[in-house]
């Protein structure tokens, strides 16, 4: 018995150690690039850090991008308004609601101060489309990178009651999780927005105000998490909507997180482009040109990323509505 027990025991703990080793070692040299990052010159550090999330480095062969051109919108709502029924409801009241609702704010970091909470927020929005193994290490891999970049990230926090994130109702699915859906007939296309429009929803954009927060049943015995994550990036003439994270998907992120990009790019000086990346599947590509994106190879041709970088404008000072939000 012992004879068959110990060739067993060693192979479970090869493989095993196989594995952390696997999981540890991309964590460790990303770790410790991150930590040296402070010392080493930043024209070498750029191109080799920012470039290939930024999509820079198959300048040949890039994958195509989802880009918007700003130029003529006075707002954001110039943009929203042309949009079909459908997205313009979103952006203009469900997405306010969802504010108002969830107790919703919004604090701007520069990305170098992510911490412990933002990598939890990672790691469970890989958990929605990996094992919790693979999630792990690219959840963690991708918040190092995240926090190695420039740019601004937007937090967002949600008041809940402790312990119970089913406090978070859902108003509409958002891209990140799937908008593919088993029905009779197999598979077909669920949109992200297809909630019967809410009547009487203002059409303001302001995060809840302290008010709201007091009026909605209950709210004063909640506490206050973060459950998403919008990284913006901005060079050149382009502000590139870079990473997008949410714990939990129903509060409509995905969708003020645009908005805010699209405001930030207009009420910018110089800034004419907003990039809102590749797609992973399909059918996210297709909902971004439904909210008026153009989805294209050429994206290289037309957005210019060879100018500096800039920093984001923080998100109590994006006019979202005629006035300083949060102020």
């Amino acid at each position: 018995m012992a004879d068959t027990v110990t060739p067993s025991v060693l192979c479970v703990a090869w493989w095993v150690g196989s594995a952390v080793t696997l999981v540890c070692l991309p964590i460790a040299g990303a770790g410790l690039l991150l930590a040296l990052a402070p010392c080493l010159p930043r024209a070498w550090l750029e191109p080799r850090i920012n470039a290939g999330p930024l999509g820079l480095r198959r300048r040949r062969q890039p994958r195509a991008h989802a880009i918007l051109d700003t130029t003529g919108f006075a707002d954001w709502t110039a943009w929203a308004r042309p949009l079909a029924r459908s997205p313009r409801t979103t952006l203009l009241k469900q997405v306010d609601k969802s504010f108002i609702k969830n107790g919703l704010r919004v604090e701007t970091l520069p990305a170098n101060r992510l911490g412990w909470a933002h990598l939890q927020i990672v790691i469970a929005h890989q958990q929605r489309h990996y094992s919790t193994p693979i999630a792990l290490l690219i959840g963690v891999f991708r918040f190092l990178i995240c926090r190695a970049m420039p740019g601004q990230v937007d937090v967002y926090y949600a008041t809940v009651k402790p312990s119970c994130s089913s406090q978070i109702e859902a108003r509409s699915p958002d891209p990140t999780t799937s908008v593919v859906a088993e029905g009779p007939n197999g598979l077909h296309h669920r949109t992200a927005h297809a909630t019967a429009p809410l009547t009487n929803a203002p059409e303001s954009t302001g995060a809840a105000t302290a008010a709201d927060v007091a009026a909605a049943p209950g709210l004063s015995a909640f506490q206050e998490r973060p459950v998403a994550l919008g990284h913006s990036v901005v060079k050149g003439d382009t502000l590139r909507l870079m990473w997008f994270y949410c714990s939990d998907p129903r509060c409509l992120l995905w969708f003020a997180v645009l908005r805010a990009g699209v405001q930030r790019a207009i009420q910018t000086p110089g800034l004419r482009w907003v990039d809102a990346g590749p797609s992973g599947r399909p059918e996210v590509a297709e909902l971004k040109g439904t909210y008026g994106f153009e989805v294209t190879s050429q994206w290289l041709q037309l957005c210019n990323y060879d100018g500096p970088y800039q920093p984001a404008t923080p998100y109590d000072r994006i006019e979202l509505h005629g006035h300083l939000k949060q102020a």
